[in-house]
């Protein structure tokens, strides 16, 4: 992945705790002095919905839609009438799009944080991590770890760090993923995908069923079969979330319906 537009060194879940990065994790990052989790998540660019206009080449005028939104950060809007750093606009989605804030994600699990322990210390008390930003703060990855929970491997004299890593993003791709994550105290080694990725996506909480099948495939097996559905007429080429859920699996994909006007 690119370098990050900026990066955030945290450590401690907030105020509450006396927590301090471990020694290697700040020689590495030349950082003393490090927010908290709860304030470098606060800190991070929120989203919210408004509406949306296309201009008519033909006329010259503005026609609001309601098939679509724009998502924006809010404070950046208050800020356009003046010098804005960043601009406002994150993506414009379909109206089945559902923005889901850090806050939102993030705040829940603070409690948890507070509550689980390790060695009977709460996890919020040795957590510590990097928060990085792209593409103006619409996209974030988080990399959260544990200082005390590790495992050291033979021929190995230091540990290496247990935890998670974490994202979302504003454009349509992630809402937010989680899965596990571990960092080599020696060297600038991590390694990702520890476990099965935990993604939750950008749709709506009303889905519609289209078509449905039921199908028996034998062990090692394989087997190809159609769903077939219709949408809505569009004028504009527009696109849509369609997700297949089996009892032991879910997959979903974005599929483009094209417009009448063309």
């Amino acid at each position: 992945m690119k370098d990050p537009e900026t990066a955030t060194i945290f450590a401690g879940l907030d105020g509450r705790t006396d927590a301090k990065l471990p020694e290697w994790y700040a020689d590495r990052h030349g950082v003393t002095d490090p927010l908290s989790f709860s304030e470098a998540v606060r800190d991070l660019p929120q989203a919210i919905d408004t509406a949306v206009a296309y201009r008519n080449p033909y006329t010259d005028e503005w026609v609001e839609t309601e098939r679509f939104n724009a998502i924006v950060e809010p404070s950046r809007l208050q800020a356009e009438e003046g010098d804005a750093e960043e601009e406002a606009l994150f993506h414009i989605p379909t109206d089945s799009y559902a923005i889901i804030n850090p806050v939102d994600v993030y705040g829940p699990l603070e409690e948890v944080l507070r509550e689980e322990t390790v060695d009977g210390t709460p996890l919020g008390d040795v957590m510590f991590g990097e928060i990085r930003r792209y593409r103006s703060g619409g996209e974030v990855h988080m990399d959260i770890m544990f200082d005390g929970l590790e495992v050291r491997l033979p021929g190995r004299v230091d540990p290496i760090t247990m935890g998670v890593t974490s994202g979302y993003d504003f454009f349509g791709e992630h809402a937010v993923y989680v899965e596990g994550f571990a960092q080599d105290g020696y060297c600038s080694n991590s390694m990702r995908s520890l476990t099965d990725k935990e993604v939750i996506k950008h749709v709506g909480d009303d889905p519609e069923l289209v078509d449905s099948r039921t199908v028996t495939v034998p062990a090692g097996g394989t087997k190809q079969f159609e769903l077939v559905f219709e949408t809505y007429p569009v004028a504009q080429d527009d696109s849509f979330p369609v997700r297949v859920e089996t009892g032991d699996s879910t997959d979903q994909r974005t599929v483009l319906a094209y417009g009448t006007e063309m």
